[in-house]
């Protein structure tokens, strides 16, 4: 029996399986921290930490080594972090602090509970989790992380986040999996069918929601009616000068123009905060791409139609526009005709990527993208060769044989509860049996090299 700490798994198709592991004798549940509206038996609501309102129980003596190698993460933390925050006064001090108040819990939750192993449901990407993997790691504890895919009812697993898009510490779980891949640029993705217009209306409704919670805003956010709604509204001008910006500086495309497509990711997101390292400044990322390409070739950048103000200030397009060759593309332009005129594709970890090499267009990555191993696939160096870039050809049919080499590595079942969607014939009952066969060989080793 494994002590072992739980982040998530609180929908109805998988706290089933991490409950019947316990009654199994298979781990014993030192704290579970999840939605406890979803799930009954988490000891710990996930909202109070990604919310900011945990409250520490007290403090004690920790190993100042391990905390000086966890504090390198305090940038991500807090890059994380503040999407809660993305509207109030919250400094990067308090910030700090609240960083050391995680650290200090889970700290002496791990080392004075004997935890062996910590189970993720997704990806650290909220600060709190990612604060409990980074001393899990520190302490030699054995972490699991998954991320569910693109692939309906396939999710990815690693044992730590480096290993992401390379994996290999993890051997294969379903060798019988196999996927026909079509040579096309355009997927269906289902979290783009409602994008928002981000109108007066989203900002009302926002208002008018936490203004019937009446006297729990102030638990919830120490702050009164009044200034939530000085908060609505700045919120509001933000974002309208924000699309003001955007619509007085995006450029006419010419597709005859010789250019790679930079197609921006939504932020804050995991996408960025959790794979990108130090690109989760994206500019950063085209700032260096600037110098690897000729100098008579544009850089194209569009700007992703479900963006808000946020992440998105003043400087941003100020620095932007100190880049040479660097032209803004409207939201509205059709990605899949860039994808298809481009010279190649350049994103952090971005589905376009995926979009394009699945079509034929190479791609150039700055993050640990899922598909960083497939044909036609550039990671970014200082040396990385644009003209082999160029010149490098991709034979489909060896596409889609390392595709299903990788979808071999892939667990079965829905992890992630918004892509259930995905599954005409979901059933919570399946779901749960899929994700406990995977703990079961998680528990006993199976899976990793």
């Amino acid at each position: 029996m494994k002590n072992t700490v739980i982040w998530g798994y609180h929908h109805e198709g998988a706290y089933p399986a991490i409950t019947s592991l316990e009654e199994r004798g298979l781990i014993n549940i030192i704290a579970w921290i999840g939605d406890k509206r979803k799930c009954p038996y988490c000891t710990e609501e996930i909202r109070d930490f990604s919310n900011g309102i945990f409250k520490a129980t007290g403090f004690s003596n920790y190993d100042y080594k391990v905390y000086e190698e966890v504090y390198h993460s305090l940038f991500n933390f807090t890059d994380m972090y503040f999407r809660r925050f993305r509207d109030s006064d919250k400094t990067l001090y308090e910030m700090l602090n609240k960083f050391n108040v995680l650290f200090n819990y889970f700290f002496d939750l791990l080392s004075s509970k004997n935890v062996e192993l910590v189970l993720f449901a997704n990806l650290p990407h909220v600060g709190a989790d990612l604060i409990l993997y980074e001393v899990a790691r520190k302490l030699g504890i054995k972490t699991v992380l998954c991320y569910q895919s693109l692939f309906p009812n396939k999710f990815f697993y690693v044992f730590d986040t480096p290993d992401f898009g390379d994996f290999n510490n993890v051997l294969p779980f379903d060798l019988q999996a196999t996927i026909s891949l079509e040579k096309k640029h355009k997927k269906d993705l289902f979290y783009m069918k409602k994008v928002k217009k981000n109108k007066i209306a989203p900002y009302l409704k926002s208002f008018s929601k936490w203004k019937k919670l009446g006297i729990k805003i102030r638990a919830w956010f120490g702050q009164d009616l009044l200034k939530l709604a000085m908060l609505t509204g700045l919120k509001y001008k933000r974002h309208q000068e924000y699309k003001s910006y955007l619509k007085n500086n995006c450029i006419k495309v010419d597709m005859n123009e010789k250019f790679v497509y930079f197609p921006l990711h939504l932020q804050p997101e995991l996408t960025t905060a959790a794979l990108g390292g130090i690109y989760a400044d994206q500019i950063l990322a085209i700032e260096r791409l600037v110098a690897l390409i000729p100098d008579s070739w544009y850089i194209y950048v569009k700007e992703n139609p479900k963006q808000t103000s946020f992440v998105r200030g003043p400087w941003f397009f100020e620095r932007l526009k100190l880049i040479k060759n660097v032209r803004l593309v409207a939201p509205a332009v059709d990605t899949y005709a860039l994808l298809q005129n481009c010279q190649f594709v350049a994103t952090i970890t971005g589905t376009a990527g995926w979009e394009a090499v699945s079509g034929g267009k190479n791609v150039l990555i700055f993050g640990q993208a899922w598909y960083k191993k497939l044909p036609g696939v550039f990671s970014y160096s200082e040396t990385v060769d644009v003209n082999a870039l160029m010149q490098y050809k991709i034979n489909h049919k060896e596409l889609e044989q390392k595709l299903n080499v990788l979808m071999a590595k892939l667990g079965t079942g829905v992890m992630d509860e918004a892509y259930k969607v995905m599954l005409e014939d979901y059933n919570p009952e399946k779901n749960t049996k899929y994700i406990e066969q995977f703990l079961e060989k998680i528990i006993a080793g199976t899976l990793e090299k």
